[in-house]
This record gives C-alpha cells, structure tokens and sequence, in this order.
C-alpha cells in the first residue's frame, strides 16, 4: 500500500514490486500482466494507475479497494 500524488489530491494505491532478483520468465509474466491491466477497461475491475518498469525494482501501481471482498458482499447482498 502506497500514496500517488497526481498535484491535486493524494490517493490510496496498491503498489505490486517485482523481486530485483525475479528470473526472465517472472520479468515476462510481469509485463504481461502490465499489459493486460493497462488495456484493461471494466467497472468490476480495480483501475490500473502507472507503471515503473525502467530501472529495478518493476513497479505497477493500482487503485486500492476501500473493503475487501467479504465486506463487500455483506454490504451489497440482496434484501
């Protein structure tokens, strides 16, 4: 968990770190997941914020939930 500063406001992000030490098939699975979320456009799925992938630690950044899947759930159930 981590903070963006976009020069207006602060948010709460979710900040996924490659390992320095992460073998070329987790470099190729993490650009590929890099890829995916940034052309990735669904109101069920968490918004993809930036990237850092030019120098070690890889870096991907996205929108955090305010809850959790359960407490999600507990809150929308049908009545």
């Amino acid at each position: 968990e981590g903070e963006v500063e976009d020069g207006a406001s602060n948010s709460t992000v979710a900040v996924k770190i490659l390992n320095q030490n992460a073998s070329l098939e987790d470099k190729a699975r993490f650009l590929d997941e890099a890829r995916i979320y940034r052309d990735m456009d669904h109101e069920n799925v968490l918004g993809f914020v930036a990237k850092c992938l030019q120098e070690d630690p890889w870096i991907l950044i996205f929108e955090l939930c305010s809850m959790d899947l359960q407490q999600y759930l507990a809150v929308n159930r049908p009545k």
